[in-house]
């Protein structure tokens, strides 16, 4: 896992989205300051950044595999 996934599972678990055993940072990720009272995300912008994060690993895994032929 790279810096920006564990990233984007921080912000899920802060959004309430997901239950896991994920260590708190010692900074907010993405750069947000708690102390500016900055809303948590809605669901429609974590469901944007799951969707964005599976279509990146659809491309990833298609791009991987389009070399190969098909039984």
């Amino acid at each position: 896992m790279d810096h920006a996934e564990i990233e984007t599972l921080r912000i899920l678990k802060l959004g309430g989205s997901i239950k896991a055993a994920i260590p708190d940072a010692a900074r907010v990720p993405g750069g947000l300051d708690s102390s500016h009272r900055q809303l948590p995300a809605t669901v429609d912008e974590i469901t944007r950044v799951g969707r964005s994060l599976l279509d990146l690993f659809a491309s990833r895994r298609t791009l991987a595999h389009s070399g190969a032929h098909c039984l």
